[in-house]
């Protein structure tokens, strides 16, 4: 049984292993445009979606249970955070252990904590607000496209062929 703080309405661990596939959906989102993150919670899974500025493109990333070491949630959480702010704890992550994450509703406040090899905790705190409606794209309409492959392929075969100061990724 894990520990969990009552306070807690979300909490996720990412291990090192999958801390790079993570941090680079993050940086991802940015790539788009959109200034805030939508996070949306459901009892197996955890999406990350950006919306750019003329509202003509959306990156949404939805990452399954199975991907964190611990996941835990009390309720469905909607919220999104600033997008900017928040890529500043992704900036240096080679000495990182694990990145948990904890959203405490009665703060608005949801807590990034980078555990180092060293045993040292970095902690970024991110006020957010309650979202009614999340940024999701529905793939199952016939005229939409989806393309699913695993994390680590996506990655390497993908992402790493862009250029670091693109400001748009489409594909067709």
């Amino acid at each position: 049984m894990m520990d969990i703080d009552p306070i807690h309405a979300f909490t996720a661990v990412v291990a090192q292993r999958n801390i790079r596939p993570f941090s680079k959906a993050i940086l991802c989102c940015s790539k788009i445009g959109g200034s805030d993150l939508s996070i949306s919670t459901t009892q197996d899974a955890i999406s990350f979606s950006t919306l750019n500025q003329s509202q003509s493109s959306i990156a949404t990333f939805r990452f399954s249970r199975q991907f964190f070491t611990k996941f835990w949630l009390d309720h469905p959480i909607k919220c999104k955070v600033n997008l900017r702010q928040m890529l500043l704890a992704f900036r240096s992550l080679t000495r990182t252990k694990e990145i948990t994450f904890n959203l405490a509703e009665d703060g608005n406040v949801l807590v990034m904590e980078n555990m180092t090899h060293s045993g040292i905790k970095i902690k970024y705190s991110f006020s957010f607000e309650d979202q009614d409606t999340i940024l999701e794209a529905d793939f199952s309409r016939q005229d939409l496209s989806c393309i699913a492959c695993k994390a680590k392929i996506f990655q390497h075969r993908i992402l790493d062929n862009f250029a670091t100061g693109l400001n748009e990724i489409s594909l067709v």
